[in-house]
């Protein structure tokens, strides 16, 4: 038996050990554009790297991996060698000892379908698609784009009000930033490669401190073009967007509905983290340009009416300035507060007085952490946080949570609120809640489930509820404008269901952050893209796609096009071969390409989804030659989750079934007849209303195959003789019914 020592850390360890924490670092501060192909390779060699050598999967295909990928940088790969890539980090996949090698297979092949695009074109064109239009990640990752390296290094030189100009070019609110922005620029900057990034959001503070905002002069106006544009809210959006309009030479008017501007960041944040005096800085530098403003406006139809006649074009921009309920027993009570109320109240200078209370606020959020600490500042004897998850699972940023902290609050964490108990004068006087244990990653976050513990009683005095905003966009939806669960329908140039009316910020995206607000209003004064919703009129789909397709359009506020095809002009469709699919899809999206042209839209979409993947789609071959993206499949999204998520959104033909091309329902090499569909689709109409569910009539000569859901056998069944009676009225011979029930596809059997 060998003897047992106490072994030092060995020199060459120890240095690797540091490498691979600069490595580390390197990671976080990965720029975005580059070569996806080129950066899965580099981590495909760590992962080489830390192989023990025991098995060959890990041993000999990882190195054979490498040597695949590398073929595709330099040029030397064919469309075998893609395939061979695939193949190879399937076999590893399922072969490797351990997770140094099923994992890194795992990693090859996410990345392999995560930009297949990529691949491609690196093998057919010699291209990467990775760009580097902004190289600076800083400037990438901040949604107004602001210049971060030019003000910084403006600031250095000592010339903070020229600092002020250039950061103003991209945000004329260069105060509120320097306050409260959350900072995203921070979290790719370069200087994480050797030690931390640098604190941009502490130097655009020195710069507004050195020079405030309201005394360096807005730049000059170009001349006046006569047109009119009126913004509804006086926030951060609107604001933004009347500054760039106005300097553009169109006149802007601004409609707010209290009585001084800001939106949240006057009736949302506190005194104590963004002094009204220096939000009033940023305002006054905006409103120099000669913005007309009118105060205490409320805007209904009417009002909307004569606005549109009045103006040239309108931008919505009334964020999200209500409350979120709750719902739970007792929250009528007496002293139960809503969050968004309390701090409405504060901006307009009508501070709560809570001497000797004791305060509980309910969520994890920013606005519960500002919540608290204004409980604090008004005389609080106790404020405690409940929140249903943990401390590291709160949304709030994380400097926020430790002031409260600090400040002497309680965080009270997987505790999920069950109700508000109230005294005999209907006071609140406590709030129960059940523990909580973290359960299964959803979202990126554990999500908390019952614990095996009795319910709680937390006394208080007063219970603030900070869980979230709700927009009011009743009066809008009223005037016509389409909205969704709330949020208006706007597409990326911020433009609605009717012409001329735009809209964006937290009325669009829902409640989000100061610096996303003014990118939204910066993108509107900006032309922008249109996203359009084109739907094939095709007499081998259901006629009645067609109106449908133009109704859930309007819902979602898109553009809808129609393109009318008939694809049996083809002989070679018409005779219905078994690669009729991909010939169909070529003829269909050559003709949307054209489309997208006269358009000037650069990108065309599709819906296939991750299932189509793994069923026979020639079509899809079609896809890739003409460049279609299909964004469902890329982040592999099944067919079940695409119809959950249409539900969660409220559109209305979410629980419809799916109604696939109608030569679907003929054998290959069955010439395709336009009576014949006629007559099935008319059959499967009949079916589909009986029955409910997925149907298929499937013909095979003068034999009719029905195809319907298991849990519609028995009704099938009970209404036989009226089903056939109707189906051969239709001129059907013979009609079966098929035991193993509906399957998407059950003509392809057999194919590959």
């Amino acid at each position: 038996m060998s003897r047992l020592s106490v072994l030092s850390t060995d020199k060459v360890d120890a240095t690797t050990e540091k490498l691979m924490k600069e490595f580390t670092q390197r990671i976080v501060a990965n720029p975005p554009g580059v070569c996806p192909v080129d950066m899965l390779l580099a981590f495909l060699k760590v992962c080489h790297a830390q192989t023990c050598g025991k098995c060959v999967p890990c041993r000999v295909g990882l190195g054979k991996l490498e040597d695949l990928l590398e073929s595709v940088l330099d040029n030397t790969a064919t469309a075998r060698t893609l395939d061979l890539i695939e193949k190879t980090a399937e076999n590893i996949k399922n072969s490797a000892d351990c997770a140094i090698g099923f994992e890194s297979a795992r990693m090859v092949l996410a990345g392999f379908e995560g930009f297949k695009e990529d691949f491609i074109s690196h093998v057919e064109k010699h291209q990467c698609l990775g760009t580097f239009e902004q190289p600076i990640p800083c400037v990438t990752l901040c949604p107004a784009n602001v210049d971060i390296p030019g003000y910084i290094a403006l600031a250095g030189a000592g010339r903070c009000a020229d600092a002020v100009r250039l950061i103003r070019k991209d945000n004329p609110f260069p105060t509120a930033c320097a306050l409260i922005c959350e900072h995203p620029c921070e979290e790719r900057c370069r200087r994480n490669i050797i030690d931390d990034s640098i604190n941009i959001r502490g130097m655009k503070r020195y710069i507004v401190d050195h020079a405030p905002a309201d005394q360096v002069p807005v730049p000059e106006k170009a001349p006046a073009t006569g047109k009119k544009v009126a913004i509804i809210g006086g926030g951060p959006c609107g604001l933004t967007a009347a500054y760039f309009l106005q300097l553009m030479g169109h006149q802007t008017t601004v409609f707010e509905e209290k009585s001084k501007l800001g939106g949240m960041l006057r009736y949302g944040i506190p005194n104590y983290r963004f002094p009204r005096e220096r939000l009033q800085q940023d305002i006054d530098a905006i409103l120099s340009t000669g913005v007309d403003v009118k105060m205490n406006v409320q805007i209904g139809t009417e009002q909307m009416n004569q606005i549109r006649k009045e103006y040239d074009a309108v931008y919505i921009a009334i964020g999200a300035h209500t409350d979120k309920k709750l719902g739970l027993e007792g929250e009528d009570s007496n002293n139960v507060i809503s969050a968004v109320d309390m701090l409405r109240k504060i901006g307009d200078g009508n501070y709560p007085d809570f001497s000797g209370k004791r305060v509980v606020v309910v969520g994890g959020g920013n606005v519960a952490m500002d919540c608290a600490r204004t409980a604090i500042r008004s005389n609080a004897e106790t404020v405690s946080i409940v929140y249903r998850r943990r401390q590291e699972d709160m949304t709030a940023l994380a400097a926020e949570v430790e002031g409260a902290i600090a400040e002497g609050i309680e965080l009270l964490t997987l505790k999920a609120p069950l109700r508000v108990e109230a005294d005999e004068n209907g006071n609140a006087c406590a709030l129960w809640v059940q523990p909580q244990i973290i359960g299964p990653v959803k979202g990126g976050r554990p999500a908390p489930r019952k614990a095996n513990k009795p319910e709680e009683r937390i006394e208080c005095d007063i219970v603030l509820v900070a869980i979230g905003q709700d927009i009011v966009s009743k009066p809008f939806e009223d005037f016509g404008i389409a909205a969704n669960r709330g949020r208006l329908c706007a597409d990326d140039s911020g433009a609605l269901n009717m012409v001329g009316i735009y809209a964006g910020g937290d009325c669009v995206s829902g409640p989000a952050t100061v610096i996303k607000a003014i990118a939204a209003g910066k993108a509107a004064a900006k032309d922008g893209s249109k996203v359009y919703a084109v739907t094939f009129d095709s007499r081998l789909h259901p006629s009645c796609d067609l109106e449908i397709a133009n109704r859930v359009a309007a819902e979602l506020g898109g553009v809808h096009k129609v393109i009318h095809v008939n694809e049996l002009e083809q002989e070679a469709i018409r005779m219905n071969p078994l690669n009729r699919c991909y010939l169909c899809k070529k003829h269909l999206f050559v003709n949307l390409k054209e489309m997208a042209k006269s358009l000037g839209a650069e990108t065309v979409m599709d819906g296939t989804n991750e299932d189509d993947h793994h069923v026979y789609r020639p079509g899809i071959q079609a896809l890739k030659e003409l460049g279609i993206v299909s964004p469902l499949a890329e982040l592999h999204i099944t067919k079940a989750e695409v119809k959950a998520m249409a539900k969660e959104w409220g559109i209305s033909v979410a629980s419809r079934p799916s109604t696939p091309c109608m030569a679907t329902r003929l054998p290959y090499n069955t010439p395709i007849d336009y009576d014949v569909m006629k007559q099935i689709e008319v059959g499967e109409g009949y079916l589909r209303e009986l029955l409910g569910g997925n149907v298929r009539l499937r013909l095979h000569g003068n034999v009719v195959r029905i195809e319907a859901d298991k849990t519609s056998f028995g009704k099938l069944l009970e209404h036989g003789d009226e089903i056939v009676k109707h189906l051969k009225d239709l001129g059907f011979v013979y009609i079966t019914m098929d035991l193993e029930g509906f399957r998407s596809g059950s003509m392809d059997v057999g194919l590959k």
